[in-house]
């Protein structure tokens, strides 16, 4: 009911961008069944001005946010014909919005990247790239989410050197003009890692990652999910360069860390206990699965509320409601 009156007052002042705010609210919040919902009759509406009327910029993000939330939601093939439909109108256009095709663009190749379509998802970030390094001065950030993507890309597919060219010119465009602590700074530091963790340069690996790690300790705080998140992945790196006492001292650090922010249930917390019996390795299996096992017992004993059903489904996987 609060959403169906935000809705009537937004429309009343001509602002749907406001309800598509909400949505991607929604979304960050994990609630991806009502924000995919919410931006569907947002997109409905907006497109209900008749026949034959040509998309505008506020319609295209409107529709590819829809079809962003769609992918996160699980259902990425209904996102892929989504982004195809638009993609097709947005080059059909009189005056071709390139900004928007562009962004339309690196969204559909996430997309075919997570369908498994790996050397379209590559084709299509550089074409991305080409139109973003044509537009010239002003879209540089946006040249480093092209780079970014095509490396990630190239990465998938095994073209580690490739995908290492394109993450350093990312990370280094990124820290001359956007700053050494830029989100697209510290994404590119994470890449460059993965890559090098990638192809078994170890060391490489907890040098980017240790940067990555740092920076986001020292903007956001030790505790933040963000930063946690990078020590986890230090951890692992770690790990698998034989550093075990290094490795297990920041799983514990982890573990610590999401039990106080996101609690003992919450899936991440698990994964990081279930990865400190592995780096302690089997002499602590035994008692790291007994604390695994009271954890799920827990979960699966709990009351259904909201925060419980989304534990069961990252946790087992369960079925989310189909959204018409």
């Amino acid at each position: 009911m609060a959403l169906r009156l935000q809705e009537e007052q937004a429309e009343a002042h001509g602002i749907p961008e406001l309800l598509n705010d909400l949505s991607i609210v929604l979304a960050d919040e994990g609630d991806l069944a009502q924000a995919v919902q919410l931006s569907a009759e947002i997109v409905q509406s907006r497109l209900g001005r008749g026949p034959g009327v040509e998309l505008e910029a506020d319609d295209i993000r409107l529709i590819s946010n829809l079809a962003t939330m769609l992918a996160d939601s699980g259902r990425p093939t209904d996102a892929d014909r989504i982004f195809n439909v638009l993609v097709d109108q947005l080059s059909d256009m009189r005056d071709v919005d390139w900004d928007s095709l562009a962004s339309t663009l690196h969204n559909w190749a996430t997309v075919a990247e997570e369908l498994g379509r790996a050397e379209e998802a590559v084709a299509t970030h550089r074409r991305v790239l080409e139109i973003r390094r044509r537009l010239g001065a002003g879209s540089d950030q946006n040249v480093v989410v092209s780079l970014l993507g095509l490396a990630s890309a190239l990465g998938g597919l095994g073209e580690l050197d490739e995908a290492r060219e394109f993450a350093s010119q990312a990370f280094e465009t990124a820290e001359r003009v956007l700053g050494e602590y830029h989100a697209c700074t510290l994404v590119a530091l994470d890449l460059l890692s993965g890559i090098a963790f990638q192809g078994r340069s170890l060391t490489d690996a907890f040098m980017y990652g240790e940067r990555a790690f740092a920076r986001r300790r020292d903007v956001l705080g030790e505790e933040n999910p963000a930063t946690v998140d990078a020590l986890h992945n230090l951890a692992i790196i770690a790990w698998q360069a034989k550093e075990r006492r290094h490795a297990e001292a920041m799983v514990e650090q982890v573990i610590q860390a999401r039990e106080k922010t996101l609690g003992p249930q919450h899936p991440k917390t698990i994964e990081a206990v279930r990865d400190l019996a592995r780096v302690r390795g089997p002499a602590s299996w035994l008692s790291e699965l007994r604390r695994t096992h009271r954890i799920l017992q827990d979960v699966t004993d709990a009351p259904e509320d909201e925060q419980s059903r989304l534990t069961r489904l990252r946790l087992f996987h369960e079925p989310t409601a189909v959204v018409e």
